[in-house]
């Protein structure tokens, strides 16, 4: 098997008490996932409505209005979440001038990845920098539930270009969708709650019991399964 694993998404937010971390997994047959080295990618993601219409090279005036279009929404109704980080002070800039929302979050890019998938989720697109790992994991999960993420490397400084170089890594250009990250018709993703977000609740410890919510998806069979345990 593959693996591709965060036992904690979000450790920040842990720590500080904020919302959205959970434990992920994510596998298939040898050769499924994509052997992403610890760096930065560049990426977009969107529900299935609107998988055949996004171009990381596109501004992003372009693809929340072709997303928007696809959704049959108006610009000033589409809302793309971003990570909270200065180097994106730059496109959240950008995405207010074409008159669409901006959601920021702190940590954790995998559930507002795959929050465009979800029909109650108010997040239309994700886009930004992030984690390599984070964007294979969210990959095998927008392959179960028939999204799209679009992702190039985007080291952040000569350390993680050495890094990467070493790896035999150097096509900081070519761009990877889902199908590259998570490769193949045999899929699974696995995340349990440890502090609700956007996909899951956290975890509740009663006096004497402890409920926990998950998910569970696969492609083969091609289903999602919510499941909440006492």
């Amino acid at each position: 098997l593959d693996i591709a694993v965060d036992p904690l998404e979000c450790t920040t937010s842990v720590a500080y008490g904020r919302p959205n971390a959970m434990s992920v997994i994510a596998f298939g047959p040898k050769g499924t996932l994509y052997k992403a080295i610890d760096s930065y990618m560049e990426k977009i993601a969107v529900g299935p409505e609107a998988k055949n219409v996004i171009d990381l090279d596109a501004s992003p005036k372009e693809n929340i209005e072709n997303v928007a279009r696809a959704l049959g929404k108006d610009v000033r109704e589409m809302t793309v979440a971003i990570l909270d980080r200065e180097r994106h002070a730059n496109l959240m800039g950008e995405i207010r001038k074409a008159g669409a929302r901006v959601q920021i979050f702190t940590d954790g890019d995998i559930a507002f990845g795959i929050a465009p998938c979800l029909a109650q989720s108010p997040i239309d697109i994700l886009m930004g920098i992030g984690g390599s790992t984070e964007a294979v994991l969210c990959a095998a999960a927008l392959k179960c539930m028939g999204g799209e993420i679009l992702a190039r490397w985007k080291p952040k400084d000569d350390q993680h270009r050495e890094r990467l170089a070493r790896a035999g890594f150097i096509d900081f250009k070519t761009v990877f969708a889902a199908d590259d990250l998570a490769r193949g018709s045999d899929v699974a993703f696995i995340a349990t709650g440890v502090i609700g977000g956007p996909l899951l609740d956290g975890t509740v410890f009663a006096r004497d019991h402890v409920i926990t919510h998950s998910v569970v998806m696969s492609t083969e069979p091609r289903t999602i399964r919510f499941i909440k345990t006492k």
